[in-house]
């Protein structure tokens, strides 16, 4: 089996954070006043970017003894990079008018902190397959 390479899992990352986007705007339309989609998909984007940067950052810096270990570095790199890209989509764009804030935050909390989960999970899962793959087999 042949591993999968780093490029791979970031465009995966990427295209789960399309997913997301796109159920975060399906819930705000559960609202009267709900904001245009664009408004979510570069919110969105901002915010996927650098978690996943801080998330294969993370994994990087981690010990990778087990799983808890590498969540303890991936997740808070990967929710830091979410944060400053949240900053930075707060200050360049900005928030338009009619979007509940602390609505965006909470699911956007909940949805990139699940979906580092499972990428810190695959790339723990890789890791451990490479380390299978180098030991001299007998």
């Amino acid at each position: 089996m042949k591993p999968t390479s780093w490029t791979a899992l970031y465009i995966a990352g990427l295209l789960l954070a399309e997913i997301l986007i796109h159920a975060s705007f399906l819930l705000s339309l559960l609202r009267s006043e709900s904001p245009p989609y664009w408004t979510f998909h570069i919110l969105g984007l901002f915010i996927a970017v650098p978690a996943l940067f801080g998330l294969g950052y993370g994994f990087r810096m981690a010990r990778k003894d087990s799983i808890r270990d590498a969540m303890a570095h991936t997740l808070p790199a990967g929710l830091l990079g979410g944060a400053l890209g949240f900053a930075v989509f707060y200050f360049f764009p900005g928030f338009p008018e009619g979007l509940d804030l602390a609505f965006v935050i909470w699911v956007l909390v909940f949805i990139v902190s699940f979906a580092l989960f499972l990428l810190t999970r695959q790339l723990y899962r890789r890791h451990k397959f490479m380390q299978s793959e180098t030991r001299p087999k007998g």
